[in-house]
Formats: C-alpha cells, sequence, structure tokens
C-alpha cells in the first residue's frame, strides 16, 4: 500500500482458471481506466471464454461462451486504496448494479467449471458453443496450458 492510490482485486474460485496473461491484460486495462475515473470504483470484467460441464463419468462438454454480465472468475475491482469494499461485496451478476463496468471480449480468459458441487446455480447467459471444437481446443492449449482432452476426461 505504500506509496500507490489504487488496488485492483479480483475474483478467483479454486475450480477456475484464468489465461497466462491475465494480469498483463487486467494492468493494461486499469491505466486508461484511471485516467478516466481515477476516484471512482470501476469493475474490469473479462466475458469471453470457455466453459466445463463436468458429469462426473468422464466425456465432459468444452465450449466457448461470451457472457452478458460479469463472471465469478477473473471479475475485478479497480479502487482507490482507500475503498474498503472488494469484488466479493456482491453477487458478481449485480456488479453493474453498483459501479461502471469494462467489459472486455477481446480474447478468452476464464475457463470455468459447472460439475455437481457449484455452491450456486450456474447458468450459462451468453452466447455459447460458437467456436469450432479445434479452435477451442488450440485455445485453450495456448491461454492455459491445458490439453483438451484431459478437461474433457475430469471427473
Amino acid at each position: 500500500e505504500d506509496g500507490h492510490t489504487h488496488r485492483i482485486t479480483f475474483r478467483l474460485d479454486d475450480d477456475d482458471a484464468l489465461a497466462g496473461d491475465y494480469i498483463a491484460r487486467l494492468k493494461a486495462l486499469a491505466g486508461p481506466l484511471l485516467q478516466m475515473k481515477s476516484d471512482e470504483p470501476t469493475v474490469i470484467a473479462f466475458n469471453r471464454g470457455f466453459y466445463v460441464e463436468v458429469t462426473g463419468k468422464g466425456n465432459n462438454a468444452v465450449f466457448d461462451t461470451v457472457e452478458r454480465a460479469p463472471l465469478s472468475c477473473g471479475t475485478a475491482l479497480l479502487h482507490p486504496v482507500s475503498y474498503g469494499r472488494n469484488p466479493y461485496r456482491y453477487n458478481h451478476r449485480a456488479l453493474a448494479q453498483h459501479y461502471t463496468v469494462y467489459s472486455d471480449i477481446s480474447a478468452p480468459c476464464f475457463l470455468r467449471t459447472i460439475h455437481r458441487d457449484n455452491k450456486s446455480s450456474p447458468a450459462k447467459l451468453g452466447i455459447i458453443d460458437k467456436v469450432k471444437p479445434e479452435k477451442v481446443a488450440k485455445q485453450i492449449k495456448s491461454l492455459f496450458g491445458f490439453d483438451i482432452d484431459m478437461l474433457k476426461g475430469l471427473r
């Protein structure tokens, strides 16, 4: 905190993943947003990514999505150091009711698992399954380092 005026805090569940360039992308967006609204807390959401629907038996579905609203994974809150809240203060789908939201859909950024142990009721509220499976596999490998067959086989 010493000498810094702002902080970026973000959400991430232990069963989800963020792209390897997530922090660099977050910092690249934070600079210009600070110039626009330096005293106002602002949400940065990455709404393009992938879902892995885990069946518990293998043969999982892995597909792309562009969500309408901020998700729990990777959504960040850019705020003055003195601001006492964090991105878990509100339900992630309600963040746009409380903050200005910048949504980046330029490249996939999250990998979200949907499984029987999810504590919430996951909903896919956007454009889904529009990218060809071969391209999904290549993007997941290059952005996350995961093999698509490993994701499909998760139990």
